[in-house]
């Protein structure tokens, strides 16, 4: 009688440990302060597979399959990271954050931050343009960022200027 007693608590106990590591598909929703949809954001589960994670669609919506009683972390470039509680139909409102937005550098081939950065970086800032009075746009980069050249291409005034990054142009 022992024997069978000991077998039901032990059959009882691995199905309770087996009903908490179960995952759990968790929905949501994420967007900015003004309430609109935060499109991309990574939704993954802290301290958990980090093979596993979800990213917002073009409504700010997520679903995610998680651990029972888990905790999210919510990620946007531009925005303070939010971790929360996993729960069913969450409204999680991400706020900006200023400082993260100057780690950010916009290349020609995508966004990246700039501890990521593999090719030379220049900025020119609107203090730099202040003084210049130029007649188009491309004439106020002359001699402002390392590698851009800026030529005229017939010498007419409003012509088109000719621009080359790295000797690369058009």
């Amino acid at each position: 009688m022992n024997r069978k007693r000991f077998f039901i608590v032990l059959l009882t106990a691995l199905m309770s440990i087996t009903a908490f590591a179960q995952k759990i598909s968790y929905k949501g929703t994420v967007t900015d302060q003004n309430g609109d949809p935060v499109i991309g954001a990574t939704v993954t589960q802290k301290g958990g597979d980090r093979s596993s994670g979800a990213i917002t669609d073009l409504d700010g919506q997520f679903t995610i399959e998680a651990d029972a009683g888990s905790t999210l972390s919510v990620s946007y470039i531009g925005f303070t990271t939010q971790d929360v509680r996993a729960a069913q139909d969450m409204r999680i409102v991400l706020q900006e954050s200023a400082q993260s937005l100057s780690d950010v550098v916009v290349i020609g081939y995508g966004v990246q931050k700039k501890s990521v950065g593999t090719a030379a970086i220049a900025k020119v800032s609107a203090e730099d343009l202040a003084n210049k009075t130029p007649v188009r746009i491309e004439n106020a980069l002359k001699g402002l960022a390392a590698g851009v050249t800026v030529t005229s291409s017939s010498g007419q005034p409003g012509d088109a200027a000719r621009v080359q990054v790295r000797g690369i142009g058009p």
